[in-house]
């Protein structure tokens, strides 16, 4: 039978991109839909092994992928309660909000920084995060002309799944 101490002290968490206080910044795009981080933490930050589950565009859907490096399989194998759950909803497309709840229902932490007091320095809200992202990669390329406007549109029409 598999032993690990590897995650002695941690407590199995998770985090909700689109739910963080710095989320519609980042999803902006429209690349990536939503992305939920799961994990084993410390109670004083850092991680001993954490994966993802990212919500993408496939075929005309949208749909989870679970995506883990190989120095998290060993976090994998400390979440096989959910993963279990996980083959319930196997092939049902379930939306971030429905992934968060069911990782709820198995004792997993909500970990997300909804606001920049949350745990974050600072009070920026996301439309004065990607502000200040935008005015950094200006002064990168001095020929940019972002449009800080379009990016206030972007981020006051970004719903939630």
């Amino acid at each position: 039978m598999y032993k690990s101490h590897k995650h002695a002290g941690c407590e199995r968490g998770f985090t909700q991109l689109s739910a963080a206080y710095y989320g519609p910044a980042l999803l902006a795009d429209g690349k990536l839909i939503d992305e939920v981080m799961l994990g084993f933490y410390h109670p004083d930050g850092g991680t001993t092994g954490e994966f993802a589950i990212r919500w993408t565009r496939l075929a005309g859907k949208i749909t989870p992928r679970l995506e883990a490096f190989d120095d998290s399989w060993n976090a994998l194998w400390g979440f096989r309660d959910v993963m279990a759950r996980f083959a319930d909803v196997d092939g049902e497309d379930i939306s971030p909000s429905e992934l968060c709840a069911l990782l709820i229902e198995c004792g997993v932490k909500n970990r997300t920084e909804t606001s920049r007091d949350s745990g974050a320095v600072g009070n920026d809200t996301p439309l004065t995060v990607l502000e200040d992202l935008l005015a950094q990669i200006e002064s990168v390329d001095g020929t940019s002309q972002l449009d800080t406007d379009r990016a206030r549109a972007v981020l006051s029409n970004h719903k939630e799944i």
